[in-house]
């Protein structure tokens, strides 16, 4: 039996095609205290926060892969952890073993069928700019 057809990997078309941001407003840039998260009188809230609720309503239908893509990038672990920072520390360098076939999931993959029905399911169809 032939396997369904795993996601392709592609880029995020967002970053291509999202408008420039304006310049930062000073009122947005302030520093954050423990009196803020803890709603306590302060300062105000940034300007751009009023309506926000809103915002996340418009975009509840939005398709999160034309922003993020449809598949992770691996995770290289050499690159995270690399030899330097346990010099750097101090610390023994890790034991690396090879990865067994348990740690190979290409085959546990989501489909595309898997993928477009949990999408209807939750709403998340509207592609970016419409």
């Amino acid at each position: 039996a032939a396997e369904p057809p795993l996601i392709a990997p592609a880029p995020p078309l967002a970053w291509r095609v999202a408008p420039a941001l304006p310049p930062k407003r000073r009122e947005d840039n302030r520093p954050l205290s423990d009196s803020d998260a803890e709603g306590s009188a302060g300062p105000s809230a940034p300007a751009w926060c009023d309506g926000y609720l809103e915002a996340l309503v418009a975009q509840d239908d939005l398709d999160p892969d034309v922003i993020f893509g449809v598949a992770a990038p691996p995770c290289d672990l050499d690159s995270i952890f690399p030899t330097e920072l346990y010099r750097s520390a101090g610390l023994a360098l890790p034991q690396r073993r090879r990865r067994g076939s348990s740690g190979n999931w290409r085959r546990d993959g989501v489909s595309e069928a898997e993928a477009a029905e949990y999408k209807a399911k939750v709403g998340q169809l509207r592609r970016w700019g419409r």
